[in-house]
């Protein structure tokens, strides 16, 4: 499979993984860096919020005292009520630095989003975990009903240090009825009778609804609208027969353009290698529609290299970009809301070593 337009900086945090050693745990922890159009929010204020682990978390952000604290409401991990909290440091570029988490960046975006991180010990492995989170998610069936182009990143088992994550890309279809139905490395508006999976969507109040696949409860989701009328959805995934633990996030397809795309992108990266957890960044800037020049590659606080690519938009469908960069194993890059990326890729070495990473990006 060909890799996609910011797999470029996947490719270059790949191949820095087995210079920053990849430790599970320690100091070197990390949210995902900052980014996009910032806003002055009223404070406190309260995102219901997905982990990359596959937890559900209510994190709160107040910029007047600069302070965040959260809370885990549901988990995998038996780490239901556990909190954290700590100082907010201004960066002077519209993110936050986290006390208490170390190399973390939190930043909010207009529309009522935040990307931020929590650290906790997950399995025996104290690790740095980056959150999406909704402040004002959508309530009725009727606005969340769409058509989504969707990255999962998820594992097989709650220990997934031994294998990669399983990584994806798709379509997933939310009805007015209640019933969703998902395409892998397909679209479903143009071969809806793509193999999938399919199941029903029911609330849970307050913008969270139950995803059941034949009755069995595999995830939770939450959906907002954002300022260019896409929904984005976040699907925390928690099911430990099939579908697996982590998370999956879409945006209702929507054709983009080069003016979507050009600009400057702050892209967090998280994942694991060589039996260890990891956290990168890198500055990504695209120029006319297609080029891409991946700078500031740091993994682990190891630095990386400079590397150039270019890509293609609305490939394989509208709402995605394919990239010359050849990385294994990477999906499709996303571009979903307002000046956001999302993109994942996992594959295995020919020594056995699991390699997975999830890029979260937003555009300065």
């Amino acid at each position: 499979m060909k890799s996609r337009p910011f797999s470029q900086g996947l490719l270059a945090l790949s191949c820095l993984i087995s210079v920053a050693g990849c430790g599970g745990g320690g100091g070197d922890g990390g949210g995902t860096p900052a980014a996009t159009t910032t806003t002055s929010t009223p404070s406190p204020v309260t995102y219901t919020s997905a982990a990359a682990a596959g937890e559900l978390v209510s994190y709160t952000m107040d910029t007047s005292s600069l302070t965040y604290n959260y809370t885990i409401v549901e988990s995998q991990y038996g780490l239901t009520g556990k909190t954290g909290s700590g100082k907010l440091i201004a960066n002077g570029d519209g993110t936050y630095a986290l006390s208490n988490i170390p190399n973390a960046k939190a930043i909010i975006l207009k529309g009522g989003m935040l990307v931020a991180a929590i650290r906790e010990n997950f399995n025996g492995n104290t690790r740095t975990v980056s959150i999406v989170g909704f402040s004002n998610p959508l309530t009725s069936l009727a606005a969340t009903a769409a058509t989504y182009n969707y990255v999962s990143y998820r594992c097989p088992t709650l220990d997934c240090s031994a294998v990669a994550a399983n990584t994806e890309y798709g379509t997933f279809r939310i009805g007015s009825d209640g019933t969703w139905n998902s395409c892998a490395n397909a679209n479903y508006a143009t071969d809806p009778f793509c193999p999938g999976s399919s199941g029903t969507i029911n609330t849970l109040g307050g913008g969270k609804w139950q995803i059941l696949q034949e009755s069995r409860e595999v995830g939770t989701a939450m959906a907002y609208q954002a300022a260019n009328g896409q929904n984005v959805m976040l699907i925390d995934m928690k099911d430990p027969v099939a579908l697996g633990y982590g998370v999956v996030i879409g945006a209702t397809a929507k054709a983009i353009t080069a003016d979507d795309a050009n600009g400057t992108w702050q892209v967090g990266v998280f994942g694991k290698a060589n039996s260890g957890y990891i956290i990168g960044s890198m500055t990504q800037t695209v120029t006319l529609g297609s080029n891409v020049t991946t700078s500031n590659v740091v993994v682990n606080g190891a630095a990386g290299s400079d590397e150039t690519s270019t890509f293609t938009l609305n490939s394989p469908w509208n709402g995605w970009a394919t990239s010359t960069a050849p990385t294994p194993g990477a999906t499709p890059t996303l571009l979903a809301g307002t000046g956001m990326m999302v993109e994942a890729g996992s594959t295995t070495t020919t020594s056995g070593v699991p390699i997975d990473l999830l890029g979260i990006g937003f555009k300065m």
